[in-house]
């Protein structure tokens, strides 16, 4: 009899690399189902076309996918809501397997205690763990959140309970599963895809590249600042709620572009002299992407950064985000520039064919 999986994600209203990992992961369980809370038919159309996606009550509307983000406090309810729609759905196909692709609440849902559950955890929920101050920053209402950050870090403590195997993308993740969870998992870093070029390092130009979203833990004001003083041209690629902000702050050197295609972004990252990444993330795939293609990172030496660039020896880490300290690196590279391009740098273990390999492979020995 085959394999019943059936497969969860936190929603689908963006592409970017948790849902990368979806795409890897529905490759090996072609006929899994795919529940998740909130949709968007434009993405899944293109992505997972053919898919069964189920969702909760409205999980397609309009108004969801524009304000999922402000529903936090709704995420226990919605869990529950997926718990029932997945028991029936158990009920009527004898599911052997449960796989979720969380960095927030999809690992939440309770599911019936024969139903083995393996988590690949992109995350512990950030927003309410270690980077709660980052995220409410400059928001005037920060010191209300306390009282419901208290109620969903006991709700998420509890969800990890009903998981019977974790696994991490980085040894980042695993250390912060073991810290909020008390759980233990593997480790299996996400798929990045290699840039494909006959000529790395062949034409590279003047400017300096960012490629992440414009909110306030990716430290792109601090760039910015850096930026401003070393009159460099720089290219930001990204959108996010600190975008009006960024730009206002910026000199004539600092260009941004929005809803770059992957063809464009692809061109960036074989044309920049070398690209900047301050943010601590729990992997870090543009860094990846851009080490592909031997394109010189300046980047913040902590976080699943320092487990890939780090481990390659690879750009120049630095231990502080701010303008000096960027700037400063920024130098250094221009002083020393051939001594950062590396033409053809190794990521074989990075690639998809390697992460499903790996993959199927993990889900079979956590299954014994």
């Amino acid at each position: 009899m085959a394999s019943r999986v059936l497969i969860i994600h936190d929603w689908l209203v963006t592409w970017r690399g948790g849902e990368k990992c979806l795409e890897e992961i529905c490759e090996l369980y072609p006929d899994a189902d795919i529940f998740t809370f909130f949709y968007n038919p434009e993405i899944t159309n293109k992505y997972l076309a053919g898919r069964r996606i189920i969702s909760i009550p409205f999980g397609d509307s309009l108004f969801v996918r524009k304000y999922y983000r402000h529903l936090l406090l709704f995420y226990p309810i919605f869990a529950y809501l997926l718990s029932l729609k997945i028991a029936k759905y158990h009920a009527q196909n004898k599911l052997d397997l449960v796989i979720s692709i969380s960095h927030c609440w999809a690992k939440n849902v309770r599911l019936p205690k024969d139903l083995p559950h393996i988590c690949y955890c992109l995350t512990p929920v950030r927003y309410i763990w270690d980077q709660f101050d980052a995220y409410l920053r400059d928001a005037w209402y920060k010191p209300l959140a306390q009282l419901p950050r208290f109620f969903l870090k006991f709700y998420d403590i509890n969800g990890a309970k009903g998981i019977t195997k974790f696994i991490a993308i980085s040894r980042f993740v695993a250390n912060r599963i073991n810290k909020y969870y008390g759980r233990e998992a593997e480790v299996l870093f996400p798929p990045v895809e290699r840039i494909q070029s006959s000529s790395n390092n062949a034409s590279r130009e003047d400017f300096f590249l960012v490629v992440n979203a414009l909110v306030p833990y990716k430290n792109t004001q601090n760039i910015v600042e850096a930026f401003n003083n070393l009159n460099l041209p720089l290219y930001i690629v990204g959108t996010g709620p600190e975008s009006s902000v960024l730009k206002e702050k910026s000199n004539f050197n600092i260009k941004f572009l929005e809803n770059v295609s992957r063809e464009d972004l692809e061109s960036l990252y074989l044309r920049a002299k070398a690209m900047i990444f301050m943010a601590e993330e729990d992997f870090g795939i543009t860094p990846v992407e851009a080490m592909s293609v031997g394109l010189p990172v300046i980047y913040y030496a902590v976080g699943g950064v320092t487990e890939t660039l780090g481990a390659h020896q690879f750009g120049i880490g630095i231990n502080k985000t701010d303008p000096t300290a960027i700037s400063n690196a920024v130098l250094e590279l221009v002083s020393n520039y051939d001594k950062y391009l590396v033409p053809n740098p190794d990521i074989s273990e990075y690639v998809p064919s390697s992460f499903r390999e790996k993959f199927k492979k993990l889900i079979t020995e956590l299954r014994d």
